[in-house]
């Protein structure tokens, strides 16, 4: 690279430098639900610094060591570029474009599944609910169109737990890979494929094809256990809520990034409750927890709508697929890998204790507040001065009983869903409040 090629390089560089500090400037200057997005900011300054230094010593270096110096030059550019998507992330994190109200609540959570990892909660245009992780830090995308749907944002607990599972396929691809190898011959010779010269590349690409399968319809399947470890039938209800947009049927395939069948995923769900967390009987044990407080109605739709949901979703064959006889096989390996994904996700999510089955108990008093108009944000006991913040997954569980009642008796219009998304969503960011006051008395006393 010539003298003045570099010399136009670095001043380009320096340029993109200078509107990328700029940039962290102005987002800094904005309010965050957290110290998260401040933290991350503030570690994008300091890498900007380090650049900023490394433009310097390559400029010096470049009389002698030319060639050497304009490479490096070029690699710094584009660790620059590489930065820039932070930027976007960011702005979309401010507590204008996420439900912050929320926030706390779901670092906290994510502290216990996740300890030592930040967790950036930010929006995204698209209607879905995505996650990216990386060196300590995980950053999940809600869709901004629904931000206010407070029922939706259960779907935060099937995204925490990808970066869960992965722990998991570390061990059970080396058991699988041998079975579906062998799998995969046989269905090339099913189809006539000689075993000639290219017969090792096709297999190849064969058992990418099912492996690829495997690993993204089980994980699909152990994050929605993960969420069902947490939220409990409120996972199940939201899923349900989520899945009529696509085919119950749909097989996994390349143009739908291989997501297991919605039939299945809800099968699964249902399944987990019901055979790891016995819910049936404790949903029973709430039924009668609720008549004792008065809560009659309540309960007979808690009991009919759980019932409905636990019988509807049976295992039916998949939609046609060309690559048919394929799929069947590589779902009958994640059948196989089943169990042992059950118990990796009870024993992932035994880290949290105010999971669902722990905080059952708090409905009852939660749903009277909530009857009357008020955020069910805490645990009011009139014998004691002092009242007990509700917890995250008590306030969703209350919130979605009290929805089901609406909708069996046909009051659920969308000013009735509003409010309901508004008190449950205050519920949570009061009972976050109320915790981390009460934590800072106890250590100041």
């Amino acid at each position: 690279m010539k003298s003045h090629q570099f010399c136009r390089l670095l001043l380009h560089a320096r340029f993109e430098l200078d509107r990328f500090e700029s940039a962290l400037d102005r987002l800094a200057s904005h309010e965050f639900p957290s110290e998260v997005a401040s933290c991350l900011i503030a570690d994008q300054k300091r890498d900007s610094e380090k650049a900023s230094a490394s433009l310097d010593v390559i400029e010096a270096d470049f009389v002698d060591d030319s060639v050497g110096s304009a490479d490096r030059l070029v690699s710094e550019y584009r660790k620059l570029m590489s930065r820039r998507r932070f930027l976007e992330v960011l702005e979309k994190a401010r507590s204008d474009e996420v439900p912050w109200s929320l926030v706390p609540s779901i670092e906290q959570l994510a502290k216990q599944l996740l300890p030592g990892v930040s967790v950036l909660i930010t929006t995204t245009p698209d209607v879905n609910y995505m996650v990216g992780w990386g060196h300590n830090a995980v950053t999940i995308y809600l869709p901004k169109l629904h931000r206010a749907n407070g029922f939706l944002h259960v779907l935060i607990g099937h995204e925490l737990f990808h970066p869960i599972v992965v722990d998991f396929f570390k061990t059970e691809s080396t058991k699988v890979q041998p079975k579906l190898r062998a799998d995969c011959q046989d269905y090339l010779k099913v189809l006539g494929i000689p075993p000639d010269l290219f017969f090792s590349q096709r297999l190849d690409a064969c058992l990418n094809h099912a492996l690829n399968q495997w690993e993204k319809g089980l994980t699909e399947l152990m994050c929605d256990m993960g969420a069902a470890a947490i939220f409990g039938p409120s996972a199940l209800w939201t899923v349900s809520g989520f899945a009529p947009i696509q085919n119950l049927n749909s097989p996994p395939t390349m143009e739908n990034q291989f997501y297991p069948p919605w039939r299945l995923r809800l099968k699964t769900i249902c399944d987990y409750i019901v055979q790891v967390d016995k819910g049936d009987e404790k949903i029973e044990q709430l039924s009668k927890d609720l008549r004792a407080a008065g809560l009659s109605k309540h309960s007979d739709y808690l009991v009919r709508c759980f019932a409905i949901e636990s019988e509807s979703f049976a295992v039916s064959d998949l939609a046609p697929d060309p690559m048919r006889e394929l799929t069947v096989k590589v779902y009958q390996h994640i059948e196989g890998s089943m169990d042992a994904a059950r118990q990796f996700i009870s024993t992932k999510a035994s880290i949290f204790p105010k999971r669902w089955t722990n905080t059952l108990d708090e409905v009852p008093k939660l749903l009277g507040r909530l009857a009357l108009n008020v955020p069910p944000s805490e645990l009011l006991d009139r014998e004691k001065h002092e009242s007990q913040a509700a917890s995250l997954t008590g306030i969703t569980t209350t919130c979605w009983i009290e929805r089901l009642m609406l909708e069996e008796t046909q009051q659920l219009d969308l000013a009735q869903f509003r409010r309901l998304c508004r008190l449950m969503l205050k519920a949570i960011e009061d009972a976050e409040l109320k915790r981390a006051f009460s934590e800072w008395g106890t250590a100041n006393l």
